[in-house]
């Protein structure tokens, strides 16, 4: 028995000692210090294979000065696994939910006119469970940070980032894909310019995507907190409606029988005489219902979003309306 598996069978409950391998040793490091802070009131352990060759790969030094930051003494660097303890499977499974009562049943949401940030401070002063880790400067803002909150919130916490202006989503793409793939119900507010287009073609494939317009923010930010999704909430600056909202959800803000504008987000500036204006909050899923009743021919002021909805589904092409203003979000 090595030295890992006997840490294991001497671990009493609730404590476990988890082992984390991957083809990148910095994603499985950065798991690995998710799950030590999850571990560490418990009484267990969490260990990561990272070889010494690979000891000074961005991502392992971004994940050990993480771990620095957090003082965790119950993680630990092995050169190769401990045959004795399997490693933590890299993809989804069945995981313990999280509830915040405080929410209701009805997923209606009852803060006032205000900010995500308000909104959040609110729900965290009567949910434990919640966690915010943007209060907190040792998390900082980077790929480790990443991966280690979203093992965190699929190990008993409901996690929600408000990601500053300005985060690089499109350089974490890899880990984006691998929270995906894991399914790990991270929850991520972001500023709907720093958003990566096309979304699928940028590790956000298996994310649950919004661009929520403010009346329908609040109760998209209150479907996140209650489900066990991954989601990214590309937010506006101000949560102004109280109604209960669904992915797949869109407004029409106009009605048209001469085809119809799409749009998330802002609204275009102009809308051909005759033209319907369907504006999506749910990037993924999409609001397929809406879209198959829409009249045709489809336009997009956007050539982001044409991209996107092209992407997801070839008989959604839309043709370019003149632009009047320039992308608002990266490539």
């Amino acid at each position: 028995m090595g030295d890992l598996a006997d840490l294991a069978a001497r671990t009493a409950f609730p404590g476990r000692v988890r082992q984390f391998a991957a083809g990148d040793p910095g994603q499985a490091l950065a798991l690995a210090v998710g799950a030590a802070w999850i571990e560490q009131p418990r009484g267990g352990h969490a260990a990561a294979v990272v070889p010494s060759a690979r000891r000074d790969d961005p991502l392992v030094v971004a994940a050990l000065a993480l771990a620095k930051r957090l003082a965790l003494p119950n993680l630990t660097l092995l050169p190769a696994a401990d045959p004795g303890l399997p490693c933590e499977p890299l993809n989804a499974r069945e995981r313990q939910p999280v509830r915040l009562a405080s929410l209701g049943r009805e997923l209606r949401p009852t803060w006032p006119a205000g900010t995500s940030a308000q909104a959040l401070s609110a729900s965290a002063a009567r949910e434990p469970l919640l966690l915010l880790p943007a209060r907190d400067p040792r998390w900082g803002c980077d790929r480790a940070a990443l991966l280690a909150l979203a093992w965190i919130a699929g190990d008993g916490r409901r996690v929600v980032w408000e990601l500053p202006a300005g985060t690089p989503l499109g350089a974490w793409a890899g880990e984006l894909a691998l929270i995906g793939r894991m399914q790990l119900p991270l929850k991520l507010l972001a500023n709907p310019a720093d958003l990566p287009w096309p979304p699928a073609e940028r590790g956000l494939g298996r994310w649950w995507l919004a661009m929520p317009t403010p009346m329908d923010a609040a109760g998209a930010l209150v479907w996140a907190l209650a489900g066990e999704e991954c989601v990214l909430l590309a937010m506006p600056d101000r949560l102004e409606g109280g109604d209960a909202w669904l992915p797949g959800s869109a407004r029409r803000l106009i009605d048209g029988e001469a085809g119809t504008m799409l749009c998330a987000g802002r609204a275009p500036a102009r809308v051909p005489p005759g033209v319907g204006l369907l504006q999506l909050g749910s990037l993924i899923p999409l609001p397929h219902a809406q879209l198959q009743r829409t009249a045709r021919p489809l336009l997009a002021e956007d050539e982001d979003l044409a991209r996107h909805l092209a992407s997801l589904d070839p008989h959604l092409r839309c043709t370019l309306a003149p632009p009047s203003a320039p992308p608002h979000s990266p490539r």
